[in-house]
């Protein structure tokens, strides 16, 4: 397998909940791809809007926003070693 994108019905919303692109076939739009054909399966099913969580640390927050997706909410993690 060299990519994959699950759809999931999160209360009436759906959200992309697993995403992933084989580091080997990355950077050719595959991702794009993807993305876009899960944005046409929602569309086909009556959905509007599409959500999908990301680390910040990957490339898929380039991906997205390439793809026309915005930033909706942000998170900071807090640690502490002791």
């Amino acid at each position: 397998m060299v990519g994959a994108a699950l759809l999931t019905d999160d209360g009436g919303e759906l959200r992309i909940a697993q995403f992933a692109v084989a580091k080997a076939r990355r950077g050719v739009g595959l991702g794009s791809a993807l993305l876009a054909h899960a944005f046409r399966v929602a569309w086909g099913a009556g959905h509007g809007h599409v959500r999908l969580g990301t680390d910040s640390r990957t490339g898929a927050r380039t991906l997205c926003q390439h793809v026309g997706m915005r930033v909706q909410r942000s998170f900071t993690e807090y640690g502490k070693s002791l």
